[in-house]
């Protein structure tokens, strides 16, 4: 038996989504609007900001590891590692395509079945 990962809940990816949302903004804010000499541009004091960025990361953090591991598990185990986007492993999708060719098998039986009665 493969690895096993709890899945994350809505409110766990909502929380991953806000922390990358977060981490992106601030290194846009800090690293393209740095404060000028005067600090005219950024005038927040460093400690407050570097306080409301901690306090939020904690607030947001419960959960990442749990969507990041579990994205990873997804693409070990049933992703193509050969293409450029998220895609079905072919082996898997081969499967999916042979129960539907199945499936609709069975139903053309089922609809021959009530047509002949």
């Amino acid at each position: 038996m493969g690895l096993r990962m709890a899945i994350a809940s809505p409110k766990e990816i909502d929380r991953s989504f806000d922390l990358a949302r977060l981490f992106e903004e601030t290194v846009d804010r800090r690293w393209h609007c740095l404060p000028n000499i005067d600090g005219n541009d950024y005038n927040e004091d460093e400690e407050v900001y570097l306080r409301k960025f901690y306090e939020k990361c904690k607030e947001l953090s419960p959960g990442l590891m749990r969507v990041v591991f579990g994205y990873q598990v997804l693409l070990d185990n049933c992703c193509d590692k050969t293409a450029d986007h998220l895609t079905l492993h072919p082996g898997m999708q081969a499967k999916i395509d042979a129960g539907e060719r199945s499936i609709a098998r069975m139903m053309a039986v089922l609809r021959d079945m009530n047509s002949c009665c």
